[in-house]
């Protein structure tokens, strides 16, 4: 190898080494000033988490909240500041998404658990028990009825009794993982999770929009500032099932397999609900918040206390001036889940479901429908660890 070469390989090779180690130390050098700025107080105890909450700023709650502009590319009031783009959106939502069919919501979330069960079932064991995976049957499941049920579009085939379900397995996956990014998860695919979202779209799109994304559009042109997509769907659809389908998850696991571990009392000595399968049913029938407060007050305690177990926003955060550096700010985060299991607040049964007093209709038709028609079993016969 002649002088210049060598001269070049070891240039190649320094620069191949030493930019990789150049970006993590600046990564960390980068974190530790983001740190540095923003230092974290948790908070655990209800009256400081309420006055917060009541006194904060609508900066204050779009800044921590910013990440989720540059990961989904959507601008609402968790990210935005402004009070006129706020009032307008909310009268996107109160107008185009609160005059929902309760009955119609109902009768799609009952026949997209069947659908899913019917074409993901695979191959039955010899008793004829069909398994499939409860995350992702949630996940499809949830974002069918927040997409078609809540927003109003007309899935056509991609739903998941359509042909093309395969479709919404793909990008309940890239909202996933687009989420895990905006906690700060790092993967090398966000560009193609994008992309899968778009074709979902551009394919739902094809059977025409529903008013709350026409209104959407509208109040775009009038609050543009270059702040995000202000026309996007997911800024409607993100916030209703990011804070859905876990609760939903975390539901079907307490109520179908805490049952299971109380018969082994050595993992669990907790009192499983008993919510049945016909309440449940009977209940989907007539799905009135009267009917829920009354006739099925058994179903109404449950998702109370699952509410109560597994928030739908386990944390909250804001960013205020930091009272003893003025030119700092300060991160307050309410840890909803550590004051929702208080024992000090809920006495001993603070971790497990219990008689108890608090519940959105669209969480109660998910539980009724998946538990009506969803029997959770251990394919293995052991008990989970």
């Amino acid at each position: 190898m002649t002088d210049s070469a060598t001269y070049l390989a070891v240039i190649f090779l320094t620069t191949a080494t030493l930019i990789p180690l150049l970006r993590r130390l600046l990564t960390k050098f980068s974190t530790s000033l983001r740190r540095k700025a923003t230092p974290v107080e948790t908070i655990t105890d209800p009256p400081t988490a309420r006055h917060i909450l009541q006194t904060s700023s609508l900066t204050s709650r779009a800044r921590p909240n910013a990440r989720l502009i540059g990961t989904f590319g959507i601008c609402n009031p968790f990210t935005h500041p402004d009070k006129a783009y706020r009032n307008a959106f909310h009268g996107v939502v109160q107008e185009g998404m609160m005059c929902v069919e309760w009955r119609k919501v109902a009768r799609m979330a009952g026949q997209c658990v069947a659908a899913f069960l019917a074409g993901n079932k695979g191959e039955c064991d010899t008793d004829g028990i069909a398994t499939v995976s409860v995350t992702e049957m949630v996940r499809c499941v949830c974002w069918d009825v927040v997409v078609g049920g809540l927003v109003g579009y007309d899935l056509g085939g991609v739903d998941g009794s359509g042909t093309d379900s395969d479709l919404t397995g793909r990008v309940t996956h890239a909202v996933d993982r687009l989420w895990r990014v905006s906690k700060g998860e790092k993967i090398g695919e966000g560009e193609e999770l994008k992309r899968v979202i778009e074709e979902y779209f551009a394919r739902v799109e094809g059977f025409g929009r529903p008013k709350p994304v026409e209104m959407l559009r509208s109040i775009a042109m009038e609050h543009e500032d270059g702040r995000g997509d202000k026309t996007s769907p997911l800024n409607l659809i993100i916030p209703a099932y990011e804070t859905l389908w876990r609760v939903i998850l975390f539901a079907i696991l307490e109520l179908q397999i805490r049952p299971f571990l109380a018969s082994h009392p050595a993992q669990c000595t907790h009192t499983p609900s008993t919510l049945t399968a016909d309440d449940c049913a009977s209940f989907l029938a007539n799905p009135t918040g009267q009917s829920l407060r009354t006739t099925h007050a058994n179903l109404h305690n449950t998702l109370r206390e699952i509410l109560r177990l597994y928030p739908p926003t386990k944390h909250i955060h804001r960013e205020v001036p930091n009272p003893r550096d003025s030119t700092r700010s300060q991160r307050r985060h309410i840890d909803i889940e550590h004051i929702h299991r208080d024992a000090a607040i809920w006495g001993p049964t603070s971790h497990c479901i219990a008689q108890r007093e608090f519940a959105p209709m669209l969480v109660a038709i998910f539980i009724a429908a998946f538990v009506s028609r969803v029997r959770v079993v251990d394919v293995e016969g052991e008990v989970p660890e």
